[in-house]
């Protein structure tokens, strides 16, 4: 059961050809591993007994030599204990200079069997040092690997594993090292420029070393402090890191560099490097109160105006907040008051006087915001009772708004009450069909007599309200406006928003009276259908004729649609129905104005009813 190897070394003074080796039947050429040693380890014993071989040499001109010897082959005694295997040399974590010669060695122990083989987990770059350091076939001893080709930098794993003539045990152990011997080389990965006040200032670098524990660091001063700040390793190449925006306040200069250090101790750095902190964000506005409400004014009246503002913690300080107006001449402005908030008075304007104003807001840094505008209008004595008017009307709309509101809620209410009181008489499925039948025979009963729709309703008086309000304005507020125009073009204006106003009023009598004719209408047809239907009609429906074959136009007169389009199995499901002719007319002519799919649901629907 163990595999054999053999080695023969051969010698020739004219050279060796050729080496053949036999045993149990089984020839095997002998490879020339270098210099005069052949090697062939592939023969392995299948039973114990004596075997002989015998080794067949030629050299170059043709001559021939055999050597015949033997080998007892014996089960080996039971040897239930692995073996073992030590590294003493390297230890984990040392670090080799590139180029050097590595060295790998140990002991291994057969604990009662003598040692098979050796493995060395990289034997592309590593080989046993020589034949001695090879304790194959020995119950113990040393053994040493060294490096037969160039190792690059890096980090290296190693496995020594050895196996006993007990082909089933062996064991292992494990070193790590690195390889390397250059000094770290760094690229800064960004442009210097200038950073933001508060913002924390990023700094990306490429480092090129084969050490995998290299560290790095960003060095500097601010206002002559040092720092250091650790950098993160985002790949085997990149590091990242950043200075923190607490600590970049407005008009500041920042010195760094990035300095990388390796295993041993060996380091390299960056020149230094100079940034400026500036600020390019502008101050806010975070509130503006007013001692009055802005927009009228009284003559004699004086506003007190407030501003709060703030800029970013870390950046410039408010330099300046000052108010700009205007009131019908050039623009001008006055430093406002200092203080949390700043504070200004508008002073008091003649009557008739439109006020534009605004704030605006400066940092030391140069950044500046301004407010919205806001226009603030002195009026005349005279328009003091139309502005209550004005305010009358709108309080009084909202009552009438609420009071829909209160309407509408006590009319859902109602509806709640009755269908629980259904519920609880006849069950849920029961009252459901109840008040479909009756909301349906209600909207069919109702359908030619009903009034004006709540929405419309709502429209008319809004309509009203609006057309209240413009009437006030055009004869208060606009003619106050207009005085600042030139007689001419006031005039003109006028006229144009009186024109517009009666259109508007002419336009709402106009449709509330089509609308209210349009619903006589239809309330003398619907007499028409219900009392005085002609005799010829009523035949047609309760005769089953189908409504195509209608000629007589006063007949269809009746109807809003013409419903002699539905299919006749339409119309006979409508006819079949138990209710009033004339809900059947007002039916088809509910369907006459659908889809066939709609039709098809509604008719399921009522029969359903």
């Amino acid at each position: 059961g163990t595999t054999l190897e053999i080695w023969i070394n051969v010698t020739d003074i004219s050279g060796v050809n050729q080496v053949w080796f036999d045993i149990d039947g089984f020839n095997y050429t002998m490879q020339n591993i270098g210099g005069d040693t052949y090697y062939n380890n592939s023969w392995t014993p299948t039973i114990n007994g004596t075997y002989f071989y015998q080794i067949a040499m030629q050299d170059t001109i043709g001559n021939w030599r055999n050597i015949t010897r033997w080998i007892d082959v014996s089960l080996p005694a039971p040897d239930p204990t692995p073996p073992t295997v030590t590294i003493t040399y390297p230890t984990d974590g040392d670090y080799i200079s590139t180029g050097n010669t590595i060295r790998i060695g140990g002991f291994v122990n057969g604990t009662g069997t003598n040692i098979q083989s050796i493995k060395i987990s990289r034997e592309d770059l590593f080989d046993f040092t020589n034949a001695s350091m090879k304790p194959y076939y020995q119950p113990w001893g040393a053994y040493e690997f060294s490096n037969k080709t160039y190792v690059p930098g890096g980090l290296y794993t190693i496995i020594i594993t050895v196996f006993d003539q007990n082909s089933s045990h062996n064991a292992s152990a494990t070193v790590w090292f690195i390889v390397d011997f250059d000094i770290p080389r760094i690229f800064l990965n960004i442009s210097v420029v200038d950073a933001e006040a508060g913002i924390d200032y990023s700094i990306n670098v490429t480092i090129i070393d084969s050490d995998p524990f290299l560290t790095a660091f960003i060095f500097g001063e601010i206002k002559g402090e040092p720092f250091n700040i650790p950098m993160t390793k985002e790949s085997s190449t990149s590091f990242t890191g950043s200075i923190p925006g607490a600590n970049l306040t407005w008009d500041i200069y920042v010195i760094f560099w990035v300095r990388a250090i390796d295993t041993p101790g060996r380091n390299s750095s960056t020149i230094q490097y100079l940034f400026y902190v500036n600020d390019t964000t502008p101050p806010d506005i975070s509130a503006i109160r007013f001692s009055r409400l802005p927009f009228f004014l009284l003559p004699g009246e004086s506003l007190i105006l407030e501003i709060e503002v703030e800029d970013e913690e870390f950046g410039s300080p408010i330099s300046e907040v000052s108010l700009w107006f205007s009131a019908g001449l050039p623009w001008d402005s006055f430093r406002m008051s200092q203080g949390s908030p700043y504070r200004a008075i508008l002073p008091p304007m003649p009557a008739g006087t439109v006020i534009t104003y605004y704030f605006n807001v400066t940092d030391a840094a140069g950044n500046s915001i301004i407010s919205d505008r806001y226009v603030t209008i002195v009026l005349p004595e005279e328009l003091s009772f139309s502005l209550l008017f004005i305010l009358g009307a709108i309080v009084g709309a909202a009552v009438i708004g609420a009071a829909a509101m209160v309407s509408s809620r006590r009319h859902e209410q109602e509806t709640t009450r009755k269908w629980k009181r259904l519920v609880a008489t006849m069950g849920g499925t029961e009252a459901k069909s109840r008040l479909r039948e009756e909301r349906l025979r209600r909207r069919l009963r109702e359908r030619a007599g009903r009034g004006l729709s709540w929405p419309f309703k709502l429209f008319i008086l809004i309509f009203c309200i609006i057309s209240t309000l413009a009437l006030l304005v055009e004869l208060g507020v606009i003619n106050m406006l207009l005085s600042f125009l030139s007689p001419p073009s006031a005039h003109i204006l006028n006229v144009i928003i009186f024109i517009g106003i009666m259109s508007t009023v002419v336009s709402g009598v106009t449709s509330i009276t089509i609308i209210r004719k349009r619903q006589r209408t239809i309330s003398k047809k619907a007499i028409v259908r219900n009392k005085s239907l002609d005799k010829n009609l009523r035949y047609i429906i309760d005769s089953n004729v189908p409504l195509k074959s209608i000629k007589k136009k006063s007949i269809k007169n009746y109807f809003k649609y013409d419903f002699t389009i539905l299919l006749v199995t339409e119309i006979n499901r409508v006819l079949k129905l138990n209710i009033p002719t004339i809900e059947k007319i007002i039916i088809l002519e509910e369907l006459a104005g659908l889809s066939p799919e709609e039709r098809e649901k509604f008719l399921d629907a009522i029969e359903n009813v």
